[in-house]
């Protein structure tokens, strides 16, 4: 072989070895591409089923919170709407700005950790069983947020009050605008239902005065049984001139309260639309206290006070029917003595009353 010929073997082996390690990089390269474009894929898949688990999580949470009364169906399918909006953004942007895996990670915890949807449910869930307790499903801070089907507070009324004679009320014997009601005590509602609170059992513990101003001078007297009015020989300060019946009383009453309260989620906050509410119904008191108060000038001009404690033939026990509306915490309300205020004479004599009540449930 002559040495043009092994010259030119010599650059034919070159150019093949180079050409066969340029196709072997370019076959390596495109490997490890497609290697890296699976691993990427098979991430954002596993990640995308990591995200739903998670929202079907807090979902069955939420469920799990309307079984238990802590949440009404109504508010349970707001917070759900939401959390669905949130997990379909949440996939879609899996999709749309995933390049590099690591980077996505801590962009995806950032964006759990801020998106609107965390209204402060801290859910923290292990398995989904039916052992959870009321702190797994909700921090302390956010507990306290949640508000008590039964309602109870402080109430207070006053209002205009007479006797109504054989069930007509006109033409009494006791002052129209002098004869009077007090009530206060402590009151309390209870939904029938968990998920929908609109009728409820209102019922407590009041105190109610009963207060009588005679017209024309005149105070009671008591002649063995009998109980009258008479005219009195000194003139009296009528408006300061009384008998006075304390009962103690149980109000129990169907109340139907068209308020709602919902957790908004744009503020964060629970938030009250107050409606009409009304209640119907009754109460049975009993007597604690009887007594008339005169207060007069005798015939030297001297400021007469008297407290005259008795039995005033007032009945024991009273029963009626009541009946109130009102818009938040004050209301009108109506009473009616079905029973006699005295037990002889004046007979067929019935209390009623109408006036104005605050109610601070909560």
């Amino acid at each position: 072989m002559s040495l043009f010929e092994k010259n030119n073997n010599t650059k034919y082996m070159k150019k093949t070895l180079s050409l066969i390690a340029i196709a072997f990089a370019l076959f390596s390269n495109a490997q490890e591409q497609n290697t890296s474009a699976e691993r990427i894929d098979q991430a954002v898949a596993d990640n995308i089923q990591n995200t739903k688990k998670n929202f079907q999580d807090k979902i069955d949470a939420v469920n799990r919170a309307v079984a238990k009364g802590l949440l009404t169906k109504e508010e349970a399918d707001k917070i759900i709407a939401k959390i669905e909006s949130s997990k379909i953004e949440t996939l879609t942007s899996n999709i749309e700005y995933v390049i590099d895996w690591e980077d996505y990670e801590t962009q995806m915890v950032d964006s759990l950790a801020y998106e609107d949807y965390t209204y402060d449910w801290d859910f923290q869930i292990n398995e989904p069983d039916e052992s959870y307790t009321d702190g797994e499903i909700y921090p302390q801070k956010t507990r306290k947020k949640i508000p008590s089907l039964q309602k109870s507070g402080f109430v207070f009324g006053v209002g205009l009050a007479n006797l109504a004679h054989d069930n007509h009320f006109p033409n009494s014997e006791f002052g129209y605008t002098r004869s009077s009601n007090l009530e206060w005590g402590w009151m309390s509602r209870a939904p029938f239902s968990k998920e929908k609170t609109v009728v409820g059992l209102k019922y407590g513990l009041t105190f109610n005065y009963y207060q009588l101003h005679p017209t024309q001078n005149r105070y009671f007297v008591k002649d063995r049984r009998d109980l009258y009015l008479d005219t009195h020989q000194f003139t009296l300060d009528k408006d300061r001139a009384f008998l006075r019946n304390t009962y103690i009383t149980i109000p129990l009453m169907l109340d139907f309260n068209f308020s709602d309260k919902y957790f908004d989620l744009e503020s964060q906050k629970w938030v009250r639309k107050d409606r009409i509410q009304f209640a119907i119904g009754g109460y049975i008191g009993y007597n604690i206290n009887s007594k008339q108060f005169l207060f007069y000038k005798n015939e030297t001009g001297h400021l007469v006070k008297e407290k005259q404690k008795g039995e005033w033939n007032a009945t024991d026990f009273q029963y009626g029917l009541q009946a109130s509306i009102g818009y938040q915490g004050l209301h009108l309300y109506g009473k009616y003595d079905l029973n006699p205020t005295f037990r002889q004479e004046p007979k067929d004599m019935n209390f009623w009353a109408l006036g104005i009540r605050i109610e601070l449930l909560d």
